[in-house]
């Protein structure tokens, strides 16, 4: 369980992080975002994060079900949410973000 809580953090901090943005310098790098590597495929967040499969993704993540699908897991009192898009055939991790927990219950 500590394993899966530390995994889960490190990724939600890995993309909610300054050094994400798109401002960053290029550095050389002129790759489009889509052809660069998965930071973390499904199969792998699949064994090693405890999660909810949504049916669909919430409409502020603007990811159709034929493009990416969305997890939920939930830690302590904290909700976070995954976005994994299609990327080279490969579900790729492309959003991580802590969410409101209630917006995830119905009354």
């Amino acid at each position: 369980m500590i394993k899966n809580t530390i995994l889960a953090s490190t990724l939600v901090f890995a993309f909610c992080s300054p050094s994400q943005s798109s401002n960053k310098p290029d550095h050389g790098d002129n790759k489009p975002a889509d052809s660069q590597a998965c930071v973390l495929n499904y199969p792998a967040f699949e064994v090693e994060v405890p999660h909810f499969d949504l049916m669909q993704c919430p409409e502020s993540e603007n990811v159709s079900m034929s493009e990416g699908i969305c997890r939920l897991s939930i830690i302590g009192d904290k909700a976070y949410l995954y976005t994994f898009k299609l990327k080279s055939s490969s579900l790729c991790l492309s959003d991580a973000k802590e969410v409101p927990l209630a917006d995830y219950f119905s009354d």
